[in-house]
């Protein structure tokens, strides 16, 4: 039983530390402002993989990746939505850095809903139809055999955890003094490597229609 749980977790960890739109956003989001932001950021990228994951389960996910005009739909959404963060560091001006490097750099305001951390990271996987694919794939092909309820929901949680776990690891480490310093002597240029790698993630999701 044990067998096909330990290849199937390897598979998820490979794709998991795989560098892609979720983990963009969570450096955006951990370096421009801070550590709290970064860890709302984690927590809504594990909860669209988390919706991905109940979706999968229930066969939802299968009907979407089957439909070429809701997957296209959804392609595009996404990509849009990547290029419009992309644009957005593109055009972006150097602010001042705080005195304190524990500071957090305020999100509230002017568009303050679209600009949550929680709802940024929760829309960059949640409208990720990639993301979908692979949850569809992986219950379908990877965990394809049957397994008792409370083994398949143990190894579904260990998942969602280990989601939470990565990208938590990556916005605390992101969100330190020394990194968060060496952002802001650089603030422009990271933001247009940033925008250019968003909008490059915007074009390769949208060639996938």
């Amino acid at each position: 039983m044990f067998a096909p749980l330990v290849h199937a977790y390897g598979i998820f960890l490979m794709a998991l530390v795989s560098p892609g739109p979720d983990f963009a956003i969570t450096v955006k989001n951990s370096l421009t402002r801070g550590r709290r932001a970064g860890l709302l950021c984690a927590a809504g990228v594990t909860l669209a993989n988390s919706l991905h994951i109940l979706v999968a389960n229930l066969g939802v996910g299968a009907v979407i990746a089957g439909s070429p005009h809701v997957y296209s739909a959804l392609v595009w959404v996404a990509a849009v939505y990547l290029g419009y963060l992309g644009i957005r560091l593109l055009l972006s001006k150097r602010t001042a850095p705080p005195s304190d490097p524990h500071q957090e750099s305020p999100y509230r305001g002017k568009g303050s809903a679209l600009r949550s951390p929680l709802l940024e990271g929760f829309l960059v996987n949640v409208l990720n139809a990639k993301a979908i694919l692979f949850w569809v794939s992986f219950f379908a092909l990877v965990l394809r055999e049957a397994l008792p309820m409370p083994v398949r929901a143990g190894f579904v949680a260990a998942m969602i955890l280990t989601l939470l776990g990565w990208f938590s690891f990556v916005a605390q480490a992101l969100s330190r003094p020394r990194a968060r310093r060496f952002f802001f002597e650089h603030e422009l240029g990271f933001n247009r490597l940033m925008g250019l790698l968003l909008i490059a993630l915007a074009i390769r999701v949208g060639a996938t229609t």
